[in-house]
């Protein structure tokens, strides 16, 4: 008994051990020398919010704030960054790139190994155990996900949820089981992007609740894992909720936002989006969009069909392959966007299912999911088959490939010549094989294919030789040494291009690279605050929300109208005309190929002592727009204002930033001023004078302030939310639960 249980054991060892190498192999981009894996995203969002993690950490502190873009947004609030999801701790001894690459490995790979060991406890041979693994890691949607970073975190821990939460349903009292469920929740919870990990969620409930009824377990073990590792991510999950509840779409989206075809899988693209191809076509082009890519296969697509009828048909394996099943055409057909009955009651049902930009990205769920059903195919197709079967599959199968393939849902002959060969192999495969070698034929087939399409996946074509972020051009090299005096940036750059090229010039976000402190910013979820979006109507009275601050700009700029929100430095690019765009600014003080600089006559100071102040009317940004030549010198505030009677010229003082959290100007005035510093006032901040608490006081809508009186003083702003003590009592309570679950009393039990 034991040698046997040793074998099986080695066994065991040998699938995740091969699964682990095929993981290794389809990452390659990301860990192989000489080159770095970079998306758009990844230069201008995802990396950059690591870079500001990673600063925050090592010095010691947490970042609540990020006060390089926005004008200052919330940090640990954006979800998506992960501040305290322990793989990103591998930042802190390699730079941002290689960390990334790292992570975005370890993660398929952890993906792989996960569907090895869920689809061995729902009864899978070894060999299909070992096709769900190689599948969830190589079909296009999960391959897609790598290069969105925040985004592969959450789907990898997806088969090892289900994995807890099937060990927790089973027979015996181990509280270990709790334990494991608690630490699964919480990883996931902590992993990244929130639409992905309610996409999990709603994964992991649906498979609950087939089990809850398939066995009747019970429910309070269930429950209590989920919520003790919900306590332990307290702390995260506060920011987050505090963080959306003051940002621009904390009322969800509308339909016609979720309707962008861009963002859908898109009717018409479906087979394309399914099957992918092995010839070469751009796979975002070829299957409507990026996001849109599931790239499956004729062979995986056709091996699940038949993995899910014979699932659903088994009395031994129909409570998981009907969820399974279920949850495959779910995610179908909520990727197709608001246009179809069952997205609409997911909107109005499931929390957080509104605030998803992206519907399209539902089929990653589908191909994870898809891959046990494929898994479960290639044990069906050793089963014994009639002739007849073959034959009436076949003609089906050969009919739909071919309404598809030469019907209306492709242009190029060659791709459907390709899909309907494969299909051909595969029936040849299914009809002629022995028994004995079928499934092996098949699984060659399979792995083939999607070795193929792998080829063609996205991240080999976003390969550069350098991270970005390691050169600086020699303008920018110029600003970095003014900008230590203070004041923010700017750039009037282009939106598209070279990933590398759009940092150098600056592209929102993309100022984190350069330690360069800015007033705009783009795609930042919960950190496109409410305040900063109606801030755009400065401009113009119309703004586009999803665009970067600059796209609200016309020419020409007025220097008054930016030195309002501390912006000190002008990026522009060569394309533009300083003339038009410019004119009344000082320089250019540096130049180069792609851009020139200019500084804003009109700034005044980090910190602003404004001995003017009125009442808006209405929204301040409009009263900016439409007076702003009758304001001058007059500063907007929603508290009682301060008046001056001869001299209103704002003077600027002295700032010191011991750190985003925390800010100390030096006061020296004559008459009572407004004290004003171009951060944002979020929720949360509080401010001294002299060591006394004041009141903090919104100015113009946006920025931070407080009244200070005649005389010399220090004035100091802390961002100290309410919930931050409560939620790390809570987060450590959570933790000490996990550790007497599995410091208790230990008992035998079989996972």
């Amino acid at each position: 008994m034991a040698s046997s249980r040793a074998a099986a054991t080695v066994g065991r060892g040998r699938v995740e051990l091969l699964v682990a190498l095929v993981g290794v192999w389809a990452t390659r981009s990301y860990w192989m020398p000489g080159g770095v894996v970079t998306s758009y995203d990844g230069a201008t969002y995802s990396m950059p919010n690591t870079e500001v993690t990673r600063s925050a950490l090592s010095a010691g502190r947490v970042p609540l704030i990020n006060d390089l873009i926005f004008g200052g947004a919330p940090h640990l609030g954006n979800h998506a960054i992960g501040v305290f999801y322990p793989p990103r701790l591998i930042a802190l001894f390699v730079d941002t790139a290689t960390a990334h690459g790292l992570i975005v490995a370890a993660h398929v790979i952890w993906l792989g190994v996960g569907m090895v060991v869920l689809a061995r406890r729902v009864g899978l041979s070894p060999l299909a155990t070992a096709v769900a693994g190689i599948v969830a890691m190589l079909v296009g949607s999960t391959l897609t996900k790598t290069i969105q970073f925040e985004q592969i975190q959450p789907l990898a821990w997806l088969p090892w949820l289900l994995v807890a939460i099937d060990a927790v349903g089973r027979r015996g009292q181990s509280r270990r089981r709790v334990g494991v469920l608690a630490v699964v929740t919480a990883m996931t919870l902590l992993s990244g992007h929130p639409q992905l990990i309610v996409e999990v969620a709603v994964v992991a409930g649906i498979v609950a609740a087939s089990l809850l009824v398939a066995r009747r377990m019970s429910i309070v073990r269930l429950v209590a894992g989920a919520l003790i590792g919900g306590l332990v991510t307290a702390v995260q999950l506060a920011a987050t909720v505090a963080a959306t509840a003051f940002g621009s779409l904390d009322q969800g989206r509308s339909f016609t936002e979720l309707a962008n075809g861009a963002f859908i899988l898109q009717g018409r693209a479906a087979a394309r989006a399914v099957f992918g191809t092995v010839l070469d076509r751009n796979p975002a082009g070829f299957s409507g969009s990026f996001e849109a890519i599931l790239w499956l296969g004729i062979i995986g697509t056709c091996l699940a069909v038949i993995g899910a009828i014979a699932g659903c048909s088994s009395v031994e394996q129909r409570r998981w392959c009907i969820p399974f099943t279920v949850v495959a055409c779910l995610g179908m057909v909520w990727s197709l966007g608001p246009r179809t009955p069952l997205f609409r009651i997911a909107y109005e049902v499931i929390p957080g299912f509104d605030l998803g930009r992206v519907s399209a990205r539902w089929l990653s769920i589908v191909g994870i999911v898809a891959s046990l059903l494929v898994a479960r195919g290639v044990d069906a197709v050793s089963e014994r088959w009639r002739p007849r079967r073959v034959g009436v599959l076949g003609l089906f199968g050969v009919a739909g490939v071919a309404v598809l393939a030469f019907g209306p849902f492709v242009d190029e002959l060659s791709v459907a010549v390709v899909w309907l060969v494969t299909f051909v192999a595969l029936v040849t495969a299914l009809s002629a094989a022995p028994r004995h070698a079928r499934r092996r034929v098949v699984v060659l087939l399979l792995v083939g294919e999607l070795a193929l399409l792998s080829f063609r996946s996205l991240p080999g074509d976003l390969v550069l030789s350098e991270a970005v972020g390691s050169s600086v051009s020699p303008a920018i090299a110029e600003l970095q040494q003014r900008a230590a005096s203070g004041g923010l940036v700017m750039a009037l750059t282009p939106d598209g291009g070279p990933h590398d090229q759009l940092v150098t010039m600056l592209r929102p976000n993309s100022n984190v690279w350069f330690g360069l402190r800015s007033i705009d910013g783009y795609d930042g979820g919960v950190q496109v605050t409410q305040a900063w979006a109606t801030a755009l109507r400065r401009f113009t009275p119309e703004p586009a929300l999803d665009m970067p601050m600059r796209s609200a700009l016309s020419a020409p700029v007025s220097p008054s109208a930016l030195a309002r929100l501390g912006v000190r430095w002008m990026v522009v690019a060569r394309d533009r005309d300083p003339g038009e765009w410019v004119p009344d600014w000082d320089g250019p003080i540096a130049a180069d190929d792609l851009m020139t600089v200019w500084e804003n006559p009109a700034w005044i100071g980090e910190a602003v002592a404004w001995f003017d102040s009125t009442a808006p009317s209405g929204a301040a940004a409009d009263e900016l727009r439409v007076m702003a030549a009758s304001l001058g010198n007059s500063l907007l505030v929603d508290a009682k204002p301060v008046g001056c009677s001869s001299d209103c010229q704002p003077v600027g003082l002295n700032l010191v930033r011991h750190s985003p959290e925390r800010l100390e100007i030096s006061v020296d005035i004559d008459a009572p001023a407004v004290v004003t510093v171009p951060m944002q006032a979020l929720p949360g901040w509080r401010v001294g004078i002299d060591g006394i608490d004041g009141d903090v006081v919104e100015v113009d809508g946006l920025f931070l302030g407080v009244v200070v009186e005649p005389g010399t003083h220090v004035v100091e702003f802390r961002y100290q939310p309410w919930w931050w003590w409560p939620s790390v009592a809570a987060s450590i309570t959570g933790a000490v639960a996990i550790g007497v679950l599995f410091l208790g009393r230990r008992r035998r039990t079989t996972w």
